[in-house]
């Protein structure tokens, strides 16, 4: 019998948490099991903090960056 396929995906949710995600995102690359998925989303940080956020997500291949175009608040 062969044991079942599990994947495991890492969703993070950001609002002005630039200072914070390179810490974040260390938390999850320093797990002995990586996520087959990572995303991030952003819920339109202000003052074009998406770019730096977008770059720090590259840095991981499983990763996937989304950004709000409005602040969609407590349901994003």
């Amino acid at each position: 019998m062969s044991k079942p396929v599990s994947s495991l995906d890492v969703v993070m949710f950001s609002y002005n948490f630039l200072n914070y995600l390179p810490d974040a995102l260390a938390g999850v690359a320093a797990q002995t099991r990586q996520p087959d998925t990572l995303l991030v989303s952003d819920d339109c940080s202000p003052a074009n903090s998406h770019e730096a956020l977008a770059a720090a997500v590259a840095q991981f291949p499983a990763a996937t960056f989304v950004r709000n175009e409005t602040n969609m608040g407590v349901v994003a």
